[in-house]
């Protein structure tokens, strides 16, 4: 009787330990509430450029980004509007502040992958440095795409 009573409780415990799951995949990366208010403006830039929604997608892009990557806006909305299906993710985000949390301008350097229209248009993962800023005491937008050092971003393509 002794016997099953064990048996019971170790059965019981295993199932137990079996239900303790994993936590969710943050990476390891652990984002201040700052940070993620500035992270969350790219994962929403993504998510609209992956249902095509071309008003979203410019909202959340700075006026100033025509400054640093001429005709970025341009070549955003003539992308969405050529390509038939878009997926666009950001991995391995990490987020430090240019300036201090006042004057409020980080850069988010994160691996970006995009494919477009069919498995022949893939590209290739890019580690992307963006700017976001705010600006007008409280719009977050995307202030420039590049790759690192200052190079042109590869995003958006431009489609014939």
């Amino acid at each position: 009787m002794k016997y099953i009573y064990i048996l019971l409780i170790s059965i019981f415990c295993l199932a137990l330990t079996g239900c303790g799951g994993g936590g969710g995949g943050d990476n390891g990366i652990v984002l201040t509430p700052q940070q993620q208010e500035f992270a969350d403006v790219v994962y929403a830039f993504a998510t609209a450029v992956n249902s095509k929604d071309k008003v979203r997608a410019k909202n959340l892009v700075s006026s100033d980004v025509e400054v640093s990557s001429p005709d970025f806006l341009k070549n955003l909305e003539n992308f969405l509007d050529k390509v038939e299906s878009v997926n666009f993710s950001i991995n391995n985000i990490g987020v430090r502040f240019i300036k201090d949390e006042e004057e409020a301008e980080i850069l988010v350097d994160a691996l970006i992958s995009y494919r477009y229209n069919n498995e022949d248009c893939t590209i290739p993962d890019r580690n992307l440095e963006i700017h976001v800023e705010r600006y007008n005491n409280s719009i977050l937008g995307i202030k420039s795409f590049q790759k690192y050092r200052n190079e042109v971003s590869a995003f958006p393509p431009v489609l014939e």
